[in-house]
């Protein structure tokens, strides 16, 4: 059976690049052909999440072929119809916005434009801390765009980065599939972004009643749990009046 080829690209979110390579990993090598794709800063530019030449050398391990990092390697994506599909993941805000755009002066872009002229499908795991903020426009414009498909996304901390999105990169794999079918993956909004608890660990119980009492598994606390585990708190105590007060309403 011919090989399903696939490109990955990956733009300047340096913070989620390990966890990009473990899903690109999670992809079936005896159905997909990697070709690997990076911009010029995510080539080019060490952080503190490690060496650019560490990523570089695990992706290209991953697909076993070189690197396209420039605009002249990625131009041929078109015409030679080089992909039957291309995945950018992480995909920046400053890479919605291009595409949102029309700009292809990058290697990533370049090779967007390139695939999507042959009418094949683009995958997008957004990476950006103005998701809900200046790139939502460019966001909702490529969700009614035609090629576009998204790896299901969310907010990754919502309380100390209220506007920003990340996509949920297990389901990888999945959104593939189905953007080669010619579908968008339901459900669109990631339904969990934090790793599941492990098989046995207990769930400690988290609640602050409307008296201002703070309790966490019904113990009380010298000092307010943090703020996000007020907000769930008060929420659940809301809930739970609530049904109370349609449970005694007269029928």
């Amino acid at each position: 059976m011919k090989k399903i080829t696939l490109g990955l690209a990956m733009c300047g979110s340096f913070c989620t690049f390990s966890r990009v390579l473990d899903a690109f990993e999670t992809l079936d090598r005896e159905i997909y052909e990697l070709v690997p794709v990076m911009s010029q800063a995510s080539f080019e530019t060490d952080s503190r999440f490690g060496p650019a030449a560490q990523f570089r050398a695990r992706l290209e391990a991953l697909c076993g072929h070189a690197i396209v990092h420039t605009i002249e390697e990625a131009e041929p994506f078109g015409p030679k119809k080089l992909l039957d599909a291309l995945v950018i993941m992480p995909c920046t805000g400053n890479t919605l916005a291009k595409l949102a755009a029309g700009i292809a002066d990058v290697p990533v872009t370049l090779a967007a434009k390139a695939h999507l002229r042959n009418e094949r499908p683009v995958i997008l795991a957004v990476s950006t801390n103005d998701g809900l903020a200046g790139n939502a426009a460019n966001l909702g414009a490529l969700l009614n765009r035609r090629g576009y498909y998204f790896v299901p996304f969310g907010q990754d901390s919502a309380f100390k980065k209220p506007r920003s999105l990340v996509a949920d990169f297990t389901k990888l794999p999945q959104t593939v599939e189905a953007a080669l079918r010619g579908e968008q993956r339901r459900s669109l909004i990631a339904d969990r972004l934090r790793p599941p608890r492990a098989r046995g660990e207990r769930q400690r119980p988290v609640s602050a009643s409307v008296e201002g009492r703070f309790c966490r598994g019904g113990r009380r606390l010298s000092a307010p749990p943090p703020k996000w585990e007020r907000a769930y708190g008060f929420a659940e105590d809301a809930y739970r009046a609530s049904a109370k007060l349609s449970m005694d309403a007269p029928r």
